[in-house]
């Protein structure tokens, strides 16, 4: 008998990977669900290691997660109403691009899944910071001496929006010649989803309509006075502030 090819092999292997059983026996599809979201939902989580992204209401299992979506509706209205039918909550929809922050139990990200405007689903990690030489090499943390050169050229009349881990508004390259603040406004997005989503372990609410007059509010003359560059730490990982200083 002829032996089976490697290419096969490896690819019956990632097929048997897609498909993973449930504690009840329900199969969970899994291409377009983040490998370690996919195991963590397959077992039975006793939640012994935290996590942030995952957490027990009522005896069961939640996620928060990330759904990348692909439709002509800027609003998901669909995918919205499915995720708070299946007892989950819209936390927010980045009209940017079509995605959804949800909480949802984690019986549903199969259904979800299945779904054909639905592309993938990966969990809302938490970013961590690693030790590195970039500040220091950058000039992005203001008590290191880098931090006191200046570029030469200064972006008078360009204004620059950076979706990023934050922005160091005290930092040279942010300043103008007289001192003052070059950045005109920084939203922290994180702190304003959880103001309207209750720390975002609420069910069944659709907070992206709140979210998103929040938005408004603080992108608005008004906001731009609520939501002045404040804080100690504005930018805690410096990776903003470094590709705002290129940019």
């Amino acid at each position: 008998m002829r032996s089976i090819p490697p290419l096969l092999r490896h690819c019956a292997a990632l097929l048997a990977a897609w498909v993973t059983l449930t504690a009840s026996g329900q199969a969970l599809a899994s291409p377009k669900i983040a490998d370690d979201l996919l195991r963590f939902a397959a077992t039975t989580p006793d939640l012994g290691e935290p996590l942030t992204w995952a957490k027990k209401l009522n005896g069961e299992v939640h996620v928060k997660a990330l759904i990348i979506a692909t439709s002509h509706d800027t609003s998901l209205a669909a995918l919205r109403a499915d995720v708070v039918a299946r007892g989950g909550s819209v936390l927010y929809n980045y009209l940017s691009a079509r995605a959804l922050s949800v909480m949802v139990p984690a019986s549903a990200l199969s259904p979800l899944a299945a779904r054909a405007d639905v592309v993938g689903i990966s969990p809302n990690r938490a970013t961590q910071r690693h030790a590195s030489l970039l500040q220091a090499a950058t000039g992005v943390s203001p008590w290191l001496p880098q931090a006191n050169v200046r570029s030469a050229l200064d972006g008078t009349g360009v204004g620059i929006a950076i979706l990023d881990s934050g922005i160091d508004f005290r930092h040279a390259n942010m300043q103008r010649a007289d001192g003052s603040s070059r950045v005109k406004q920084s939203i922290d997005i994180v702190s304003m989803s959880r103001l309207t989503s209750g720390g975002g372990w609420v069910k069944r609410v659709d907070n992206s309509v709140a979210a998103t007059a929040l938005m408004q509010v603080w992108s608005s003359p008004l906001g731009a006075l609520l939501s002045k560059p404040v804080g100690p730490q504005p930018d805690p990982y410096g990776h903003g502030t470094h590709v705002a200083s290129v940019a």
